[in-house]
């Protein structure tokens, strides 16, 4: 295929395609393939769990994996062993220190096999650039993956592993604090290190987000502080 072996000259675009192999084969969302951890991960079963702390709609579920998600997971595993990722509550995708202005200055260590990537959308977008494919978001896979099991007559529950957009606890009466609380607030010096931005840049999205415009991550005032909700900006990365 056109997209493996353009992938193959760029090692951050190789990553991307593994990923997306994850996504198109399995149907999970970006978030949840980031913040996969190796006990998560069960080739031998032919299975994975997306825990409820990282699902979208806070519900457990165990995907099965098609061919195309297995081999992508299989890269993966490889690639994160050669990091240093040994023990279950490793991440599949660890952090890339260096590449964080942020933890960059505070450490020499390269990779941190206890934090996960942050994004690979740039480099996403890159591939699809190369591939004569711009537009293509990582997200479309999803939406690629769920179309064509209906086209085969695979029952929703069945492609999804059991995930429903509006599982019981959402109907009705919800669990106090289901989805309010999320799993981290970011400081604007993060978020400008993540986003490689200046944090007078940040300042000035926030200003016209003040007066009605829409620019930048959303945030959240907290006291006197500003934070970001980590969910928030994800989907702001991912531009979904």
């Amino acid at each position: 295929m056109k997209i493996i072996e353009t992938a193959k000259k760029n090692e951050s675009w190789q990553l991307a395609m593994y990923c997306a192999a994850i996504a198109a084969g399995i149907g999970c969302r970006s978030w949840e393939i980031k913040n996969l951890q190796l006990q998560d991960i069960s080739i031998a079963d032919s299975k994975i769990l997306v825990r409820r702390e990282i699902a979208k709609n806070r519900q457990e579920r165990e995907p099965r994996l098609m061919a195309l998600a297995e081999w992508g997971l299989r890269e993966l595993l490889y690639r994160a062993r050669t990091l240093g990722a040994t023990e279950p509550e490793h991440y599949l995708l660890p952090m890339n220190l260096r590449k964080s202005r942020h933890w960059s200055k505070k450490t020499k260590q390269k990779w941190d096999v206890t934090q996960p990537m942050i994004t690979w959308v740039k480099s996403w977008r890159k591939l699809m650039t190369a591939c004569r494919m711009p537009g293509f978001r990582f997200h479309d896979l999803r939406h690629t993956f769920r179309t064509q099991g209906a086209e085969a007559g695979v029952p929703l529950e069945d492609r999804d592993g059991g995930e429903s957009r509006f599982p019981p606890q959402r109907i009705g009466r919800r669990e106090p604090g289901l989805t309010t609380l999320p799993l981290r607030m970011y400081t604007e010096e993060e978020v400008a290190a993540i986003l490689q931005v200046s944090l007078s840049q940040l300042r000035k999205w926030r200003m016209r987000q003040y007066a009605g415009r829409q620019q930048g991550p959303p945030f959240k005032k907290v006291g006197r502080l500003v934070r970001y909700p980590q969910r928030a900006l994800q989907t702001y990365i991912d531009g979904d």
